[in-house]
């Protein structure tokens, strides 16, 4: 894997609560008109996120760990909770993140977790208000 765009991603540990469909990794290539302007280029993994549940899930976080060809853990990018509060009840929603891939990299990992609202406003309230 040392050519741009060869990296494959696998799918690990996914909440209960979601699917994760539609995943890829490119590198976006973004040339700077200007000296002074920072060069954005890098990879980044598009996909979607779609919510199984009858009721919201929030705390959504989603990363991806770089392994090398002995299988020894390089690090991992990761998402952090996203920009959006809560996914409601089987909707799809799009992510993309930023990754900084290491060189000795032959295996990547997605994980993504959620985790179920309480139904009903107070629940909802109470439940929000805990963390």
């Amino acid at each position: 894997m040392t050519e741009k765009n060869q990296y494959d991603v696998s799918l690990g540990k996914i909440s209960e609560h979601l699917s994760v469909d539609e995943f890829v990794v490119l590198y976006i290539e973004n040339k700077p008109d200007h000296e002074d302007e920072d060069d954005l280029s890098g990879f980044v993994i598009q996909g979607h996120l779609t919510n199984l549940t009858e009721t919201s899930v929030d705390d959504i976080s989603i990363d991806v760990s770089y392994y090398d060809s002995t299988g020894k853990f390089l690090g991992l990018d990761k998402s952090g909770i996203l920009d959006i509060d809560e996914i409601e009840p089987k909707c799809t929603i799009p992510f993309e993140f930023d990754l900084e891939i290491p060189s000795e990299t032959s295996n990547c990992i997605l994980n993504a977790y959620a985790k179920k609202m309480p139904n009903g406003f107070f629940m909802r309230w109470y439940y929000r208000g805990k963390g």
